[in-house]
């Protein structure tokens, strides 16, 4: 794959887009065990909001690894500063700064409003291609970004203490290093930017107004809340042919 490099400054966001252009969130549940727990520990009903623990817990599931040292402990309690928006609220508003990060991909767009085409971090395809940037396993190359680059969102804010899923809202839903059932560190631009509805994979920032994206070629853009859904959606994907003009 081609490196996106974030940070760079790209065309303004003014800028003319070649390009056109809508529920079914899934089902909340609570789930007790991690779907890969060699990766990702946690149980729960321990209250451990990600891989914080410093063992892995003695469930039989685990089998071996039951009770055994946290492998993943250092690297998901020391999370990098840059993952750290300075604007978004930490504490009983979510996870502390060292292992809730408050950005996301964007793994899918350019669907009916509220379709949110789950699940992007347990399949590969749910039986509906994933439109945008990045989900399991996924490799998409610069080359297969037809709608061009600087045109295409690739990352996104999501809060730490935004709803994600079935995490509700302030409970702190983005842990850095830990994906589970409710797709932390992934975002749909088929929900609207600050979408004030439960169980829903939408962007969320702290900004006044709006959120801040980064877009394939590496150039960031604010992105205001009540900008056309028709024109977001689209911007979510990669190879979509729409034809759109951004705010």
């Amino acid at each position: 794959m081609g490196h996106l490099q974030l940070g760079g400054h790209g065309p303004a966001l003014r800028r003319g887009r070649q390009r056109l252009q809508g529920h079914q969130p899934d089902h909340p549940y609570a789930q007790t065990v991690p779907e890969d727990p060699a990766l990702s520990p946690w149980v729960g009903s321990s209250g451990d909001r990600g891989p914080g623990n410093a063992k892995i817990p003695n469930v039989a599931l685990f089998g071996s690894l039951a009770n055994q040292v946290n492998p993943n402990l250092l690297a998901a309690t020391n999370m990098p500063k840059v993952f750290v928006c300075p604007s978004a609220p930490r504490g009983g508003k979510g996870g502390d700064a060292n292992l809730m990060k408050d950005y996301a991909v964007i793994y899918d767009g350019g669907r009916a409003s509220g379709d949110e085409n789950c699940c992007p971090e347990r399949t590969t395809n749910s039986g509906r291609a994933y439109t945008g940037i990045g989900w399991l396993n996924s490799k998409v190359s610069i080359s297969s970004i037809s709608d061009g680059t600087s045109n295409t969102l690739m990352l996104g804010e999501k809060a730490n203490f935004s709803n994600q899923s079935w995490c509700s809202q302030g409970n702190g839903c983005n842990q850095f290093l830990w994906v589970h059932h409710q797709s932390q560190g992934m975002i749909t631009t088929s929900e609207p930017i600050n979408w004030a509805v439960g169980n829903s994979r939408a962007a969320e920032g702290w900004h006044s107004g709006g959120v801040m994206f980064a877009f394939g070629d590496g150039h960031v853009g604010f992105l205001p809340n009540n900008m056309d859904q028709n024109v977001y959606n689209a911007l979510g994907t990669r190879n979509g042919g729409e034809v759109v003009t951004l705010p």
